[in-house]
């Protein structure tokens, strides 16, 4: 591409320099272009927030043994695991409900 006269481009070589010059612009512009198009396209990320309603975030009341015989000990047990599966029911809803905020 250079001659021998002192770094100089001889008349022959200055086309083939120039169509260089012009494919590189043209790959530095053909790489920049996806980050200038994806600056222009990106749209602000809109967070959405669902608050976990009061119903499922309330208390599970412990039942109150009022019994005096054997008998009354096993109705107890029952009260006791109803209001457990009360409670895994609301607990397991609020979960469903942070799952779908997640995914979002």
């Amino acid at each position: 591409m250079l001659s021998g006269n002192k770094g100089r481009m001889s008349g022959k070589d200055w086309p083939k320099f120039h169509v260089i010059i012009r494919i590189l612009v043209i790959i530095l512009a053909l790489s920049l272009l996806p980050i200038f198009l994806n600056s222009c396209s990106t749209q602000p990320v809109k967070v959405y927030q669902q608050k976990i309603p009061d119903v499922l975030l309330s208390s599970c009341p412990r039942p109150q043994y009022t019994g005096k015989t054997t008998g009354d000990i096993v109705n107890q047990m029952l009260l006791y695991n109803e209001s457990l599966k009360l409670c895994n029911a609301k607990l397991e809803a609020a979960r469903a409900i942070n799952t779908l905020e997640d995914s979002q």
